[in-house]
């Protein structure tokens, strides 16, 4: 289904949750037939990023 939509032989997709509720996503795709190969640091920073991510949206709702 997805090779319908995404010209792309692999990707990443990052959930961004605020309080239970899905408020976006964290996309990455490859066209290499390899696909997409991140280490384990590699994805630490890609969590730490959405992260970052989440707390942007608490700040930008947060009265004041």
């Amino acid at each position: 289904m997805h090779r319908q939509v995404l010209n792309a032989r692999s990707f990443l997709l990052l959930p961004v949750v605020l309080k239970n509720q899905p408020v976006g996503l964290l996309y990455a795709d490859s066209e290499r037939p390899e696909g997409i190969k991140i280490n384990s640091e590699q994805l630490d920073l890609l969590r730490t990023l959405r992260t970052q991510v989440v707390l942007a949206f608490r700040q930008s709702r947060a009265p004041g």
